[in-house]
């Protein structure tokens, strides 16, 4: 018997609460809730219905749903659900928990009551949601201090409420919007990925059978292909120039490559067809010219399990990933998490990524374990047409104010289309146990869930799509770095960063987005698609194009301590002058930018006075604030940018609880109150070390000449001596 359809109620509801963490002098931790609010959009105003215990929220949750009919629910939006869900499952018993991974709830059912997350459809923090929606209600930030103890008995000032209040009114604004944009609750997809398979299922229209037979014939036949063909798929690429870490460059050039996955997956060929490869050549290099001559990478798409004997980087550059290796020698060298040299490695790799191997790296011998071919074709006319389409719109709409919604649905619309081609059936089986109430365990899916995935009438796209994206992806991106070597400093996913620029370099990438617009040309031509179609113009007439390097506002200077860690310095055309940016994986972005800034921009014990700056000083007669010398307080931030540099308590780390006890504790106003603790999440704040990891500092050593630097005392201060 299938699952009863549920009729949705027209009510935009939002959901909220406001927790408090605490440490016991042994050090144990605890959290619980001392406020929670819902809030009911009725007509033009806002309902908020608070309480302070959870029994209270469950007597209120049991009123709504006595009003429903038999099949009729409420849906309730909770931005971050899976952090309240910590908090609620020992109070209040859920069903139907929908789970992308541990700790990950997308949806839960209590009675005629079903919560959704709001995060993981707008994929943004309510802050940044309120802003880049244009709602007509904001976030309040900085207005409650979380370290204070409060209870579920402890006073609530009207500042404390307000910010609750914004919380949940920011979120009924934005479904406010999407209610009236699909209709009904029911029509809302979870995620802001299934808004674009939503979208991509609507414009598909009567052509969704003709793509979904394809997509069914193109799929992985057997289980060793399709575990094969997880294997290939790798990220980004990302990674710093060795020679360049830690040393302060100026004057870098930068390229972008624009819309770089949904070029991709336009002007570009994808597998179909695959079949078993199985060959009596004897060596690995006959049977690569087999391959070649035979089955060439324009044409064809080969899946193989790859084994390499001295395997070594060319260049400065070493693009292997070290944690996708099937197996590696204990004598492997890595340069930050790439492998720059191993007696021998076993890889997954597609005729893309040899290719690239094949650029960046040397070997003495190689064996080919598996290899499945494939037909290469492009993809379906009808799912280009749709990328096209929302390139277009975006291209079209950009800085038009009254259309700035529209917009801003195609921006994020095609800058999602990647991520619903990566669904990995395989690894998506995470459900929440009902009857321990507590663990979330993993259901192995066999190869039948895959096959029933593939074949559901409402699937368009093959698991292989996603592989090929990425590997045409960071080849297109290491291309120029092949040619550029030394001079290539930085790479992330689809930006290059380069030194002592020289006019061949862009001589360089006039010559491959030469070639990237006739593959785009081609495919264009292969679906017959019209110029208006594929030509893009914004509302000034001016063109763009989908795909193409374009040169960015130069770095005036740039450091890095490797991959995602650097910082740089840009002039701001809005500010009218220089600003420096961080990014530093693992750290909050303007925690990072704050703590690299010791002084906060004293000069000689004076403020900086913004104003005088800007040449506008409005400050009181006499002024006491002074004009920063230009770059000084930029140099601080540079200089503070360095191994084992700290970031003091610029983050929250959670800790999941499973409590069922009884406290007595005193709140911030001295008030003794009895809280009753259940399951919840612990914040504490946490610092970040930003330090080179051991086996990156002895490639380092091995490599680099730093003059007059003596490296041990520099990078390790505490560990070695000279």
């Amino acid at each position: 018997m299938g699952k009863v359809k549920r009729y949705y109620i027209p009510m935009v509801m939002a959901f909220d609460t406001e927790t408090t963490s605490y440490k016991d002098e042994s050090g144990k931790r605890y959290a619980w809730m001392y406020i929670a609010d819902f809030c009911k959009v009725v007509g033009n105003s806002y309902k908020h219905t608070t309480f302070r215990k959870w029994d209270d929220v469950r007597e209120y949750l049991d009123l709504l749903s006595d009003s429903c009919g038999k099949n009729e629910y409420y849906v309730i939006y909770v931005h971050n659900l899976s952090f309240e869900f910590q908090f609620m499952k020992d109070w209040i018993p859920m069903s139907d928990v929908f789970c992308r991974k541990a700790h990950n709830v997308l949806k839960c059912t209590y009675r005629h009551i079903e919560f959704r997350d709001s995060l993981c459809l707008a994929n943004n923090k309510l802050a940044t949601l309120a802003v880049n929606e244009r709602l007509p209600v904001t976030k309040r930030e900085g207005d409650l201090d979380y370290d204070l103890i409060r209870t579920p008995n402890t006073p609530l000032t009207e500042t404390e409420m307000g910010y609750l209040y914004a919380d949940t009114e920011v979120v009924c604004e934005y479904i406010k919007k999407k209610l009236k944009e699909y209709g009904n609750f029911a029509e809302i997809p979870m995620t802001s990925t299934g808004e674009v398979r939503y979208l991509f299922r609507k414009k598909l229209g009567k052509n969704l059978p003709k793509v979904h037979d394809l997509a069914v014939k193109y799929s992985a036949t057997t289980m060793e292909l399709q575990n094969l063909l997880i294997a290939i798929y790798a990220g980004a690429y990302t990674h710093c120039n060795y020679q360049c870490i830690d040393k302060l460059l100026t004057t870098l050039h930068c390229w972008d490559f624009s819309s770089d996955y949904p070029y991709q997956m336009v002007a570009e060929k994808y597998p179909t067809n695959w079949f078993k490869f199985n060959t009596k050549i004897s060596t690995a290099e006959g049977l690569l010219n087999y391959l070649y001559e035979n089955y060439p990478p324009e044409e064809f798409a080969w899946a193989m399990e790859v084994e390499f004997y001295g395997l070594e980087a060319k260049h400065c550059h070493s693009t292997l990933s070290l944690h996708k290796a099937k197996h590696i020698s204990s004598d492997c060298i890595c340069d930050n998490g790439r492998v720059n040299f191993a007696n021998y490695a076993v890889y997954n790799l597609n005729e893309i990524d040899f290719d690239v191997v094949s650029k960046f790296y040397k070997w003495k011998e190689i064996s080919i374990k598996k290899c499945y071919i494939s037909h290469k074709e492009y993809l379906p006319k009808e799912l280009v047409a749709v990328i096209l389409e929302l390139f277009k719109q975006k291209t079209e709409l950009k800085g038009i104010d009254e259309e700035y919604d529209n917009y801003m649905r195609s921006k994020n619309r095609i800058n999602g289309v990647y991520g619903m081609t990566v669904f990995d059936i395989l690894n998506s089986g995470i459900f929440f146990d009902e009857v321990s109430n507590k663990a979330y365990l993993r259901e192995e899916k066999t190869f039948d869930d895959f096959r029933k995935y593939v074949n559901n009438p409402n699937n368009y796209l093959w698991y292989s799509i996603g592989v090929w994206v990425t590997s045409y992806a960071r080849r297109m991106i290491l291309a120029p770095i092949s040619r550029l070597s030394e001079d290539a400093v930085y790479c992330d996913t689809d930006s290059v960063k380069l030194k002592n620029f020289k006019p061949r370099y862009a001589k360089l990438f006039k010559v491959v987005n030469n070639s990237i617009m006739e593959r785009f040309q081609k495919a264009m031509d292969y679906h017959k698609f019209s110029p208006s179609e594929y030509e893009f113009f914004d509302k000034n007439g001016n063109q763009h194009f989908l795909g193409v390097f374009e040169e960015e506002a130069p770095y005036r200077r740039f450091k890095s301590l490797g991959s995602k860690r650097y910082i740089y310095e840009v002039w701001d055309k809005k500010k009218h002058r220089y600003v420096v940016h961080t990014t530093v994986a693992g750290a909050p972005k303007d925690m990072a930018e704050n703590h690299c800034t010791k002084n906060k921009g004293l000069v000689d014990g004076f403020h900086v006075c913004k104003y005088y700056e800007e040449g506008i000083c409005g400050c009181p007669k006499p002024c006491e604030h002074k004009k920063a010398p230009l770059g000084e307080t930029n140099d601080e931030k540079f200089a503070n940018f360095t191994n084992n540099f700290v970031y003091e308590d610029c983050k929250l780390t959670h800790f999941y609880l499973e409590d069922d006890c009884s406290l007595i504790v005193r709140d911030y106003l001295d008030n003794l109150d009895v809280v009753h603790v259940k399951s919840g999440v612990c914040l504490e704040k946490a610092g970040f070390s930003m330090k080179l990891a051991d086996e990156f500092f002895d490639f380092l050593v091995d490599r680099i000449q730093f003059d007059d630097v003596d490296i041990y005392k520099y990078f390790r201060p505490n560990q070695y001596t000279k």
